[in-house]
């Protein structure tokens, strides 16, 4: 009798800390995954991140961050690097009190880049870039720390991210009888291979997403000057491993890349020689 009058009274204590975790959700959600996404954004990226809202309906499982606005480098003329009118988040509403949230589908629509010239083969894009070369380098390296006695942090378990209607217009350094903007549609960009093992922080997912677009802009600026174009593929040689993860076979962009580098000249070719190994990583680095 007193065995069944303790699980009932357990019983009753984990409904409640149930219905006071789901009302924190629905109360405090919306507050907390903007302030994450402002934060972790900021984190990777070393500038400001922004959002205008966000809708969180925890029975739907599904996110909408309305307004996101990533702000330019110091120095430029224009104020943001990127504006994104919307994101969609599918989730598994049980995994958001779990350590790893997991996400069926993350889709940024309607999106539009600035890409702004400073100096001969330098741009914005390229100054974000480097800032994710210099926060992944700084990162500690855990692959031999033993970490079992630490609760992991909670992280997002990913299945597809879908990057699409994405206009880039390029402010170039005037020029007297040249055109000083272009505009460029990107092709829709697609991930889907992320390791189930490895969840990411929002962090990692701004850093994806930006060197995912730069190299999209790599593969469809062929009317850029050659110095530009130079620039942005020696950067993204820069970031290494990273750039390895995201511009393989995973992502539905970059199979024109060093095509689209003969035809503009040896310049670029020179500056675009290691890409081809980031986008397709030969077999043998596994096995090292």
């Amino acid at each position: 009798m007193k065995a069944a009058k303790t699980v009932k009274i357990t019983a009753i204590i984990l409904i409640i800390i149930i219905i006071g975790a789901v009302w924190a959700v629905l109360a405090h959600g919306d507050k907390l995954i903007k302030t994450a996404v402002e934060k972790g954004g900021a984190l990777a990226l070393k500038v400001p991140v922004s959002l205008d809202s966000v809708e969180l309906s925890i029975w739907a499982g599904s996110i909408s961050l309305n307004g996101l606005t990533i702000t330019n480098p110091q120095g430029y003329s224009h104020d943001n690097l990127l504006q994104c009118h919307k994101t969609s988040v599918a989730v598994d509403t049980g995994s958001l009190f779990s350590d790893k949230i997991k996400v069926s589908n993350i889709y940024l629509d309607n999106i539009t880049v600035t890409m702004e010239q400073k100096g001969i083969n330098q741009t914005n894009l390229q100054e974000i870039l480097a800032n994710i070369e210099k926060e992944d380098s700084e990162k500690p390296d855990t692959s031999t720390t033993e970490t079992n006695d630490e609760k992991p942090a909670q992280g997002l378990i990913i299945k597809h991210l879908e990057i699409r209607n994405t206009t880039v217009k390029v402010k170039l350094l005037p020029i007297p009888g040249k055109v000083d903007t272009l505009t460029i549609k990107l092709s829709p960009i697609i991930m889907d291979d992320f390791d189930p093992d490895k969840p990411l922080t929002t962090a990692d997912v701004s850093q994806r997403v930006i060197v995912a677009i730069a190299g999209g802009i790599l593969e469809q600026g062929s009317e850029l000057p050659a110095a530009l174009i130079g620039g942005l593929g020696e950067q993204l040689g820069n970031l290494g491993n990273l750039s390895g993860q995201i511009l393989k076979s995973g992502v539905d962009i970059g199979s024109g890349v060093l095509k689209e580098g003969e035809k503009i000249g040896s310049e670029i070719d020179k500056s675009l020689k290691g890409l081809g190994g980031l986008i397709k990583p030969k077999k043998s680095d596994k096995s090292e």
